[in-house]
């Protein structure tokens, strides 16, 4: 009888400190570069200069990245990405000075800020996306922003 109710004592531990069900990210397979090219906003290249933890969204890194080429959505030369942590929610890992070919859709959240992309989606190391060149073509220019001399001169005159 004391052996059966040390089982029980344990077993109802174990319910209580069980872990509940966590579900891992599930991508299926990532769709041929064209058919990622239609579904999302934005289709760039770019060199990531900095990570850090999101200020609005601390749950998020903030990926700052510095555009080397455009396809589609961007009209900027340094743009934010937003991309979970953790390899659990999906999260894309970005390491520093390293060209990326970015797949993004605006943050999901607010839908106006930043950036946002997954591991669902085809991002990855331009080393690494030969296909996706071969498909869309060589991305397009980086708009450069013309400063007048007047400009110029006067950011040093203060």
């Amino acid at each position: 009888m004391n052996k059966l109710l040390s089982m029980l004592v344990i077993f109802g531990i174990l319910i209580h400190v069980a872990p509940y069900n966590v579900h891992a990210c599930q991508c299926g397979p990532p769709p041929g570069p064209l058919d990622q090219y239609a579904q999302v906003e934005a289709a760039f290249t770019g060199i990531v200069i900095s990570i850090t933890q999101d200020q609005t969204y601390p749950a998020f890194n903030n990926v700052e990245i510095h555009v080397t080429g455009i396809w589609k959505g961007i009209a900027a030369s340094i743009v934010h990405v937003l991309t979970s942590p953790f390899d659990g929610s999906c999260g894309f890992t970005f390491l520093l000075a390293q060209e990326y070919l970015i797949y993004a859709d605006d943050d999901l959240i607010t839908e106006s800020g930043p950036w946002t992309t997954t591991v669902c989606t085809r991002t990855r190391l331009v080393t690494d996306a030969q296909e996706d060149f071969d498909a869309l073509g060589l991305p397009g220019p980086v708009p450069v922003k013309s400063v007048s001399w007047g400009a110029v001169k006067a950011m040093y005159d203060e």
